[in-house]
């Protein structure tokens, strides 16, 4: 790492002579309104832990306000991955909550972060656009929806997304549950 490169502990690391790794935080919950930051080429889901690049002023003016904060904003896939700043239009309606769990900046001028999805939502409605968009959110809580997947064991179908193996969850309960995304 160079000098000129930030790094930015949130949780807490252990340090070289610690035996132990950190205690997770205690959970806090959602807050009803998240900032929103689209995304170009990922979908997030409940329990994923990546690294993202952003580049845009916009989006790391949301970072700083998200380190600075509560940690938690919303992933959303964009209509539009060419948009840099995208607008209410340019987003699907379903994204998932996540926590910043490190945040590095670097000398040119872009930030990388490691975030942990947590929960599925649905964008309720957009209640800003400056400095970047914020959005009253709905939480889903269909069964299985934010629930990490399960090894189904030696009766595997066909996986078609997050927990969902057709060998054995029913075709009309996955439809109910992801019809309308």
């Amino acid at each position: 790492m160079t000098s000129d490169t930030e790094f930015i502990r949130i949780l807490g690391a252990a340090g070289s002579d610690a035996e132990q790794p950190p205690p997770r935080p205690v959970a806090k919950p959602l807050p009803e309104v998240l900032p929103i930051l689209g995304l170009s080429d990922i979908v997030f889901f409940p329990g994923m832990v990546a690294p993202l690049l952003v580049e845009s002023a916009q989006s790391i003016k949301l970072i700083d306000d998200v380190v600075g904060g509560d940690r938690f904003l919303g992933l959303i896939l964009q209509r539009r991955p060419e948009v840099e700043n995208p607008l209410p239009e340019d987003l699907w309606p379903h994204g998932c909550a996540a926590r910043v769990l490190k945040m590095l900046k670097f000398p040119d001028n872009t930030v990388r972060v490691l975030v942990e999805g947590l929960r599925r939502f649905r964008v309720e409605v957009y209640e800003t656009q400056e400095p970047y968009l914020r959005a009253r959110t709905l939480i889903l809580e269909a069964e299985g929806l934010n629930q990490p997947g399960k090894w189904p064991g030696g009766k595997s179908g066909i996986t078609i997304g997050f927990g969902y193996d057709l060998g054995q969850v029913k075709v009309d309960q996955l439809v109910a549950d992801w019809g309308d995304v």
